[in-house]
């Protein structure tokens, strides 16, 4: 899953620039493109759109192409979604449950995340677009396992530093696309634990590591071991 922030611009006027140099205004919006592989990728929509509904963010993909999220009280997948066209859609091009071909219900906001199925043999790239989120943010870290993203378009570290909830034992994990696999899982740990300092460390050989940092449109799974929820907390501002 590759993503490239294209422009942030002025939506009134369609003005556009890159993120190196900036357009100010009170609401900016833009465009995030994410390269998809293949089958399965893990990705989120980094944007408000108009409505945050499957079918304002993800529309006119091909037919077949999949959908399923994380139900994080539950602790199990969703149903599926898929998008259907022509004939095959009963109330026109959209997405449908798969099970009852009912139109979709489901919303993709930022902050959370889901697993997109690519039915094309080849990559095919992923366009979100919508209004930057800014201001004083806030993501839920259920208990157990969660899947969750960014709530900005951006790629923060996930540490303390950065507003990212930490506790002992927290794990970090994604999927990567090209290849279909999940990715190591990363622990985090404690010098109390044993180890030279506070943070990420492989899960199988307990070796230190960078802290993951989740490129704009990408989602990871979270297994929290707190009895309670946490909050991801981050201030983001354009301008």
């Amino acid at each position: 899953m590759k993503a490239v922030i294209a422009t942030v611009a002025l939506g009134a006027v369609g003005i556009a620039t890159s993120m190196a140099d900036p357009v100010y205004s009170a609401n900016v919006v833009g465009f995030v493109n994410v390269t998809t592989y293949p089958s399965w990728n893990l990705i989120a929509n980094p944007l408000n759109g108009t409505n945050n509904a499957i079918n304002t963010i993800l529309p006119g993909v091909p037919e077949g192409a999949l959908v399923m999220m994380w139900d994080a009280s539950l602790q199990t997948y969703s149903s599926l979604d898929i998008y259907l066209t022509g004939a095959d859609a009963p109330s026109g091009d959209g997405w449908y449950d798969n099970d009852t071909v009912v139109p979709s219900t489901k919303v993709l906001g930022p902050g959370s995340a889901f697993f997109f199925n690519n039915p094309n043999p080849s990559t095919l790239q992923v366009t979100f677009v919508g209004e930057v989120p800014q201001g004083n943010l806030s993501t839920p870290v259920p208990p157990n396992y969660s899947l969750v993203s960014a709530l900005t378009p951006t790629s923060p570290s996930l540490l303390p530093a950065s507003g990212f909830p930490v506790v002992e034992g927290l794990q970090y994990f994604t999927f990567d696309g090209q290849h279909q696999v999940y990715t190591q899982k990363l622990d985090w740990l404690l010098v109390a634990d044993g180890v030279p300092q506070d943070g990420w460390y492989t899960d199988d050989t307990t070796t230190y590591t960078a802290a993951p940092t989740p490129a704009p449109g990408a989602g990871f799974f979270l297994w929290s071991p707190s009895s309670s929820t946490l909050s991801w907390n981050m201030t983001f501002n354009v301008q």
